[in-house]
Formats: structure tokens, sequence, C-alpha cells
């Protein structure tokens, strides 16, 4: 690829980069009967994940940033580069809240595990776990992110045809 090729390719790509976040409702459903509702932003790319909430100087008090992974898997987050405070909520592909890292510092480097096997990170301002009520075990309803979340994997069962049983 010659320079011409390299620099349509690096426009395309800026430009992918430039497209604002989807975003959509999430719902988490509280254990003591309440339902609390954020405007997330989607970080399902490798980039957006990458830049999640960087540099934000303010996040409105319903909104947050869902981090959707590929893979159901351990994470680790940190707030490098973060200038807000955030409660950082660990989610498994069932969609339950199965780690709470509440009032993150700012900016720092420490890794945040998420400790079990998570499919998605939710970031919201800090405190409002605890001022909502909203708690591990707590569960979000994933209705509307069904364009992201992939069903929970099913365990495997065998079938076997009524041809391929050997008659007595």
């Amino acid at each position: 690829m010659g320079f011409r090729g390299f620099l349509i390719a690096a426009l395309f790509a800026s430009a992918a980069w430039a497209q604002p976040p989807e975003q959509a409702m999430l719902a988490v459903q509280t254990a003591a009967g309440g339902r609390v509702e954020f405007q997330v932003e989607i970080a399902d790319t490798p980039g957006r994940r990458q830049q999640g909430l960087m540099s934000r100087r303010a996040l409105a008090g319903n909104a947050g940033m869902l981090f959707i992974f590929g893979e159901v898997g351990p994470v680790s987050m940190w707030m490098k580069g973060t200038l807000l405070s955030l409660d950082v909520l660990f989610i498994d592909d069932d969609g339950r809240i199965v780690r709470i890292a509440p009032e993150t510092s700012p900016e720092s480097t420490a890794l945040i595990p998420s400790g079990k096997p998570v499919r998605a990170v939710l970031e919201i301002n800090a405190g409002v776990c605890r001022r909502l009520g909203i708690r591990v075990g707590d569960q979000i309803d994933r209705g509307a992110l069904r364009a992201w979340w992939p069903a929970p994997s099913a365990p495997q069962t065998r079938y076997r045809s009524p041809s391929a049983i050997a008659a007595p």
C-alpha cells in the first residue's frame, strides 16, 4: 500500500473513531424492589473501551458508560486519565452485578479487578450505588441492550436423532 492508500485508510479510521458512541437505557432492578434507569454510552469496541470516560469533567446524574466485552472473563479497570470519581459495577453474563468498586480514585493507575468472570462493566457517578441502594446481586434489565449483549451461553446438550440409535 502506497502513501495514498495509507492516507485514505487513516482518514476512514479517524472518521470511525470520531463517531459518537451509541446510547441506550439501562435499568437496574434492585433487591429492594426499586428500578433505577441510566442513559449509558456503549463502549463495545477496543477503541471506545480504551477511551472510556477519560478527560470528562462531568457526567449527568443518570448517565454512565457501559463497557461490553466480546467474551466473558475476568477484567480489570483503572482510572488513568479519568477526572471523575466513579462507582464501577462488574456485571456477569446473566446481567447480575457481581462486584461494585465504590467511589474510585480519579486518575489512579491501581487496577480494579472484577474478581469474577464478567460480560460488562458499568461506570456511573461516585456515590450513586450507596444513595440509590444498588448492591451486589442486583440485576440489570438487558432488554434495551440486545443489539450489543448476546444471550447467555446455554449449556450444551447433545441431541441424537432416532436413526442414530441402534435398534435392539
